[in-house]
């Protein structure tokens, strides 16, 4: 992406002016306690909002993150990073668990898990992943020449197998630095990854410059258990491919998330397209955004599920060396530690493991893995993997749709099955599966959406009558997941735009400056009335108005305005829209939706060139 020096100003204005300060804080507020994909919904990184904390205490250090990426992009052309020598990084791993727990119980993941997970590393970062084929022709991708090692010598020079096990009860995120102090090998000489349970986000690393580090109590990787592990090893679907330690990784050496705040700001990276906003689930490409050619969605440091991730840039790489050579160059210098080259194969999973594989009805036994064949005469139906979206995430009983993999047990053919789901209230759907299902298969069935309320809870679907006749085996009938919803106090955002309805976009934040809720990009010439229908619990927010070109929703081309009001209709804030490039009002909401304004802050209107051809405006290009 080549950048106007307009934008490079910008930016730097930025950083200097606390009041235009850029916000690149989670875009969700995360709960304690939910669901690995419900946690990725809302969050699937923390690094943003970890790294603002750290701006707060090092004021300089972003824009020497900003410059340092500059000079290095400058030097993008003349690089091959193909040509260039294998770069070797020692790891160590401290599995944060429950006290009590056993080597591959629980939170307390087995070695074998952890071997899988840095093949996995090691293959994306080599580019020798297998869906490395499926990244378009139109993006220049790289393998990094990087791999990863569990150090097999401490730094007391005794050996090691690089994994140390961290017993306690206490939550990482508030106990962060007390774990990370009592744990961490020197880490301008190892590459320190916490796998904990319970973290905001599936992960996060602090990002380096190339002249400093983050502090020795913050340096390294956190990583949520369930999202850590290589395919088939126990990690959780969709997640379960090892890619949120590779996204973090990437930060570890540098890298932002692709997309900034709007089209107008990037991730500092000439060769990763400009893109509006984050990615979920699996997008087709092309799938534009910004005028580009496709979002490069595909990129490790976007937000699409594992099995959509596939390519670094060829920038990405570059930069990321560079910082192995600067920095972070103690980390691959010849004898500091040794540990084993090559590539890991990840190992294969077996009913003697400890991990419930593939159609395994619990942990090395049952389905099709044997020697844990347990075939059941007749008709034996069940299901596994019970997963969810949420839809609509901005009202107060969001849609949520679930999926259930369906497995034939028997050695019957599956022709019906009656899929029962139920939460904390009851029933919640009944659906009657129909179809051709035969011994030892299984498939995925997409459930109807249903309509819950707001918070966590249990859910549990069971399969019953198959084929219209009682289940040989109901020991495998059920699988559940914990879902959680978003919930709180009704709000509707009212906006009356002017004619040039696609330069608004608005957002709202919690008080840690956490996004919680956004829109934008409306019709041009349509000036109807827009209702943003957003879920809030009780809490202080700031809701900010933008216009991308600079003159508000007022005057000068229809009087646009807005408010956001309550369940009942009642204005908690409104504006004449009579703003710049933005708007912010802080406001409160209690447990009984009072609410109170705390303070307005827009910007000045400049004198911008007239949109109009004669009389009329002119559309958006």
């Amino acid at each position: 992406m080549k950048r106007l020096l307009f934008y490079v100003c910008l930016a730097y204005i930025f950083i200097l002016m606390p009041s235009c300060k850029k916000d690149l804080s989670i875009d969700n507020l995360v709960n304690k306690e939910q669901s690995v994909e419900a946690v990725a919904r809302i969050s699937r990184c923390n690094t943003d909002h970890r790294m603002d904390l750290l701006y707060q205490n090092r004021p300089g250090y972003r824009s020497e993150i900003l410059e340092g990426r500059r000079k290095e992009m400058l030097n993008l052309e003349t690089r091959n990073p193909t040509e260039l020598a294998l770069l070797t990084i020692p790891v160590h791993v401290i599995v944060v668990h429950r006290t009590g727990q056993a080597v591959g119980t629980g939170t307390n993941i087995s070695d074998q898990r952890i071997l899988s997970q840095i093949a996995a590393l090691n293959l994306d970062f080599l580019r020798k992943n297998a869906d490395a084929v499926n990244t378009p022709s139109v993006f220049k991708v790289s393998g990094g020449q990087i791999q990863f090692c569990l150090a097999s010598v401490d730094p007391n020079g005794k050996a090691t197998n690089g994994i140390t096990r961290y017993a306690t009860n206490q939550d990482f995120d508030n106990n962060e630095i007390t774990i990370k102090r009592a744990t961490h090998w020197d880490p301008k000489r190892y590459m320190n990854i916490w796998v904990a349970p319970n973290i905001d986000g599936l992960g996060y690393a602090y990002l380096p410059t190339p002249n400093s580090l983050p502090s020795a109590d913050e340096d390294g990787v956190v990583i949520l258990t369930e999202a850590f592990g290589g395919p088939n090893s126990g990690a959780t679907a969709p997640f379960n491919l090892g890619r949120s330690l590779t996204h973090e990784s990437g930060h570890y050496l540098g890298l932002d998330h692709i997309w900034g705040d709007g089209c107008q700001v990037d991730d500092g990276i000439s060769d990763t397209p400009n893109q509006e906003q984050e990615n979920y689930d699996c997008p087709s490409h092309p799938s534009p955004s910004c005028n580009n050619q496709g979002d490069m969605f595909m990129d490790y440091m976007d937000y699409v599920d594992d099995d959509c991730m596939n390519a670094f840039s060829t920038g990405q790489v570059t930069y990321m060396r560079s910082i192995l050579g600067s920095s972070r160059a103690q980390l691959i210098t010849p004898g500091r530690t040794t540990c084993s080259t090559g590539t890991p194969t990840p190992p294969q999973p077996t009913c003697d493991d400890g991990i419930k594989n593939g159609d395994e009805t619990g942990i090395d036994c049952g389905g099709s893995c044997k020697p844990c064949q347990v075939a059941a005469s007749g008709v034996d139906a069940g299901l596994t993997s019970l997963t969810y979206t949420v839809s609509n995430t901005q009202a107060c009983s969001p849609s949520v749709n679930f999926k259930v993999i369906l497995n034939n047990y028997g050695t019957t053919a599956l022709t019906s099955v009656v899929i029962e789901v139920s939460g904390n209230g009851g029933k919640l759907l009944g659906y009657t599966w129909k179809g051709q299902l035969a011994a030892n298969g299984k498939t995925t069935v997409t459930l109807p959406s249903v309509t819950i309320g707001g918070g966590q809870q249990q859910v549990v679907a069971t399969s019953k009558s198959p084929n219209g006749k009682a289940d040989a085996n109901t020991g495998n009938d059920q699988t559940s997941t914990n879902v959680t919803a978003p919930g709180g106090s009704q709000m509707t955002l009212v906006i009356k735009p002017d004619d040039f309805g696609a330069d608004i976009s608005w957002k709202i934040r919690d008080n840690q400056g956490k996004v919680v809720a956004k829109g934008g990009g409306y019709p041009d010439f349509d000036r109807k009335q827009i209702n943003e229908s957003i879920c809030l619990p009780s809490g202080c927010y700031k809701l900010t108005m933008y216009d991308s070109y600079g003159d508000g929703i007022c005057c000068d081309y229809g009087k646009g305005w807005y408010e956001l009001r309550d369940a009942n209709g009642r204005v908690i804030l409104d504006s004449d829209g009579y703003y710049g490039y933005r708007e912010t009002q802080s406001f409160c909401i209690d447990s009984k939706n009072r609410s109170s304004i705390q303070q307005v802050e827009r910007d000045a209107r400049q004198v911008l060139p007239d949109r109009r051809v004669g009389n009329k405006p002119v559309k958006n290009q």
